[in-house]
């Protein structure tokens, strides 16, 4: 009896040893700084935790390559998740919005295609506002689709005037948008980050790029995203820094990382001149830019899709920091993450067919 107990107690201080060793903290080497009056985070290349940081379990999957209508997808483009889990995807060629309770079961479908009222052209965003409101941009139309999230249309909010590439709502009536400027004799366009109020007023210009080539692969592009409390999170992809804003645009704070620049393959630079049908000569830069993309979770970390690859099993390294900009750790993942709510990931992926699918997988931090 002695030794079956002391076999429990070792059984249990083994798992215990396991479940901690998976994510183990070191001291954080960066730094902080205070530069014109804004506090600048500097972080090392290595994170203050290395190991198992984060799993991903129960995963629930929407899409079928054959069976039901209301279940198939002919091109997936946004998702968005409203705070009773109730999923809300658009199709790009089918110009609707489908949505489902938060165990997957079809509801309703929202618009078709068209250019009158609740129509859709090309779905670009959906946006829950206020927890009352899914707000739709139309990037073909240029305009916002206003419903409640009973599926009643309310209003259509035009956006032409602004030159949007996109647009993103902050709830206190606000929003900033993405916009171009296309030069026609240089052929190279301008690219800002400009924030409005709901009577379309600019307040301020956030940033500006310099003048680039429309088609130039690789070139650097913004990353923005918001916080659950709006902050805004702002960087252009040139070099690895992101600066967090407040919603009135005035800057926080400035997070950058020390990190090795990737090279691109000679071979995946002719594919990227083929598909954008560009001169082989065409100049594109040595080395990837400094991250992909920027998402927001409901813990207000920050994950950077970065360049680099694991050696087996595919997707990307990304990095997460903690809303102070502390680079916390690294994790892969295999699919690039759309929307992370309520401690859920939302992906789209393939079946064995190769349909697409929207996969929510419960989130378990480490840390």
């Amino acid at each position: 009896m002695k030794s079956l107990i002391a076999i429990m107690i070792l059984a249990v201080a083994l798992l215990f040893f396991i479940d901690t060793s998976c994510a183990q903290q070191s001291e954080w080497k960066g730094k902080i700084e205070t530069v014109d009056g804004i506090p600048h985070i500097f972080n090392p290349q290595e994170p203050l935790y290395r190991g198992t940081i984060l799993s991903l379990k129960n995963p629930l999957r929407i899409g079928e390559a054959a069976g039901k209508e209301e279940y198939m997808f002919q091109e997936i483009g946004a998702i968005e998740v409203d705070d009773a889990e109730r999923i809300y995807i658009s199709d790009w060629k089918e110009s609707h919005i489908k949505i489902y309770d938060k165990s997957g079961v079809y509801l309703i479908t929202l618009g078709r295609k068209g250019q009158g009222p609740g129509e859709f052209e090309r779905i670009n965003r959906l946006q829950i506002v206020d927890g009352r409101k899914l707000v739709v941009y139309d990037g073909n139309l240029k305009r916002l689709s206003v419903f409640s999230l009973d599926g009643d249309f309310e209003k259509s909010i035009p956006i032409q005037m602004l030159s949007p590439l996109d647009v993103r709502l902050i709830s206190d009536g606000n929003f900033f948008v993405k916009a171009a400027h296309l030069d026609p004799v240089s052929a190279k366009a301008e690219i800002a980050v400009k924030l409005f109020n709901h009577e379309f007023k600019l307040i301020k210009v956030l940033a500006t790029e310099k003048p680039q080539d429309v088609f130039t692969p690789f070139q650097p592009y913004f990353v923005w995203g918001l916080f659950t409390n709006n902050d805004i999170l702002l960087g252009n992809n040139e070099s690895y820094v992101f600066n967090i804003l407040d919603p009135r645009g005035e800057v926080l704070k400035t997070v950058s990382r020390d990190y090795k620049p990737i090279p691109i393959p000679d071979e995946e630079r002719k594919i990227q001149l083929k598909n954008l049908q560009q001169p082989s000569n065409k100049k594109v830069p040595s080395h990837y830019p400094a991250y992909q993309g920027i998402t927001t979770d409901a813990e207000n970390r920050a994950i950077v899709q970065t360049w680099e690859k694991p050696k087996q099993g595919g997707g990307f390294y990304y990095d997460v920091f903690n809303f102070e900009g502390k680079f916390l750790a690294r994790i892969i993942l295999k699919f690039p993450p759309r929307l992370w709510k309520k401690n859920r990931l939302y992906t789209i992926e393939e079946d064995e067919e190769g349909m697409p699918q929207v996969v929510r997988y419960t989130v378990d931090w480490k840390i």
